[in-house]
């Protein structure tokens, strides 16, 4: 299954950047690309250029481009929407999140949450290549002994 390339937006943590990277995901931050201080629509307007999936934790902004955006026809990357908190869990949500909208066959111009796949491991479904620890620690659920 195809990963998608990721644009981190700045309200992401940065320091996930190099915790997706070590997982093989392609990761471009505002500073590689010279947005740092950008405004959202300039964020995901780069993303879109350069067919990236935007991450972000700011929900409300970006749900309101997603539906501009839809309402004129106009193709982006994809975005997912994922929780800032708890920071120990992003690394493995965001992971799992972006290997689950690779199994889509057109990710471009939608709207993904943790919470929608989140949803999915509650009642049992898996993703290949994550074990049930992995499943467990991205649910929040303590590790068992």
């Amino acid at each position: 299954m195809p990963r998608p390339d990721v644009y981190l937006d700045e309200c992401v943590d940065m320091h996930l950047a190099a915790r997706l990277r070590q997982r093989g995901f392609r990761v471009v931050v505002p500073l590689d690309v010279g947005l740092l201080s950008a405004d959202d629509p300039v964020h995901l307007a780069s993303a879109a250029r350069n067919n990236l999936l935007l991450l972000t934790c700011n929900r409300r902004h970006f749900q309101a481009l997603h539906r501009r955006y839809q309402e004129v026809g106009q193709v982006h990357g994809g975005i997912l929407i994922v929780s800032s908190r708890p920071p120990d869990q992003l690394g493995i949500r965001v992971s799992m999140a972006l290997d689950w909208i690779g199994s889509f066959p057109d990710h471009r111009s939608q709207l993904f949450r943790w919470h929608d796949l989140q949803q999915l491991l509650i009642v049992g479904e898996r993703l290949p290549g994550y074990t049930e620890a992995e499943v467990r620690r991205a649910l929040g659920h303590a590790s068992r002994p």
